[in-house]
């Protein structure tokens, strides 16, 4: 053993796990640790900047940053369905400045709408799901759940369906 401390695979709960050291002192390689480690931040698929927290409480060891700054200014956890929204739409971008807390994913949901809108034109404008285009709300057939179509678009919608069921029924 010429001074170098043998490598000795442990079997854990969550799988197998690389440890380094003799029988009496076992050095685990997980988080800090790790050979691979970077400093506890990494960005997640979503493009969110994630930090090491083991202590989270969640099945992941890793919170996104923006929610832990939230929860700083806040000074207690963020209730549950509370949604941070970055006003610039970087979600690298984690100043204080830069966020705003939603009460729910609706509301959240309503500020893009509104931002989509806003740089369409207006704060009223209403985006129709077929041209992808926005337009003021007279311009639109605006059906009860206020998602509006353009009376052009929801036509050859229309149209097109109609020849679709039309085909359907003389091939049955």
């Amino acid at each position: 053993m010429n001074g170098i401390p043998e490598v000795k695979m442990l079997d854990g709960a969550q799988g197998v796990s690389r440890s380094i050291g003799t029988e009496k002192n076992v050095i685990s390689r997980k988080g800090e640790n790790s050979f691979s480690w970077k400093g506890g931040r990494v960005i997640d698929g979503y493009g969110y900047a994630l930090l090491y927290n083991p202590d989270n409480g969640q099945a992941s060891n890793y919170t996104k940053l923006h929610i832990i700054m939230a929860e700083k200014v806040l000074g207690k956890k963020l209730p549950v369905g509370v949604v941070v929204h970055h006003s610039d739409e970087n979600r690298l971008h984690n100043e204080n400045s830069n966020f705003v807390i939603c009460e729910n994913q609706g509301y959240h949901n309503l500020l893009h709408k509104r931002m989509r809108a806003i740089e369409a034109g207006g704060a009223n404008m209403v985006r129709c799901p077929i041209c992808k285009e926005h337009d003021i709300p007279e311009n639109l057939y605006i059906r009860s759940n206020g998602q509006g179509y353009h009376r052009r678009c929801h036509a050859k919608v229309e149209c097109v369906r109609k020849r679709i069921m039309r085909a359907k029924k003389c091939h049955l």
